[in-house]
């Protein structure tokens, strides 16, 4: 479906592709969900007998999870997805897409850990955190949706529908999005991860206090 997709004829393939990347690495986040739950009645009983501290257990979690099954994968999946979607020929457009997948795959990250740290039931915990990616997924696919335009098409050899839109500038233009701004973007994402890594950690502070 988005494989090779023209970037002048239809500019809303390559966004859809951008849409589906995105998509693929949130929901696979969700399986980290359980990182904090399943030994959660473990680490009350080893942190409050002095076995360890509640940073090295959250860091070691952290890490472990991070390292192996989302950091190392994601140069992975963009070799991949990129140049079989046909983004640009260009280096530095390559890693921009790598750095995106990072960004949001971190801010997903932090999100399934606080969750899952705080509510500590992976049943009510899967639950919130479906809703909450479910909403966040609408809300994008909305944004990408309001573009207004058409494109070049084909009928019988005759053009039948009327270009309004030629490239991806054009495109991005109508979603009101400026180039610029991109890296601020970025940087709301990181700190939005860090931010939630800090509830998460703060969550298991008072886990042993609570519980």
């Amino acid at each position: 479906m988005t494989f090779q997709v023209s970037p002048v004829i239809v500019p809303e393939g390559k966004s859809g592709a951008i849409f589906f990347c995105m998509i693929c690495n949130i929901f696979a986040v969700i399986a980290s969900l359980e990182l904090f739950i399943n030994e959660r009645a473990l680490f009350i009983h080893e942190n409050s007998s002095g076995y360890y501290r509640v940073s090295s257990y959250f860091l070691s979690k952290v890490i472990g999870d991070l390292i192996p099954l989302r950091i190392i994968p994601i140069p992975l999946f963009s070799c991949l997805a990129y140049w079989m979607i046909g983004f640009q020929d260009n280096a530095g457009k390559f890693f921009l897409f790598m750095l995106g997948i990072f960004a949001q795959n971190m801010a997903a990250s932090g999100l399934v850990f606080s969750i899952g740290a705080i509510v500590g039931v992976y049943a009510a915990a899967q639950t919130i955190v479906s809703v909450v990616l479910v909403f966040a997924m609408i809300l994008l696919e909305n944004e990408v949706e309001n573009a207004q335009f058409t494109y070049c098409a084909e009928f019988n050899g005759t053009n039948c529908v009327e270009v309004t839109v030629l490239d991806g500038n054009d495109y991005l233009e109508d979603l009101d999005f400026r180039q610029y701004n991109i890296y601020w973007n970025f940087l709301g994402l990181g700190l939005l991860a860090l931010a939630l890594f800090i509830l998460t950690y703060i969550a298991l502070l008072r886990t042993k206090k609570t519980t």
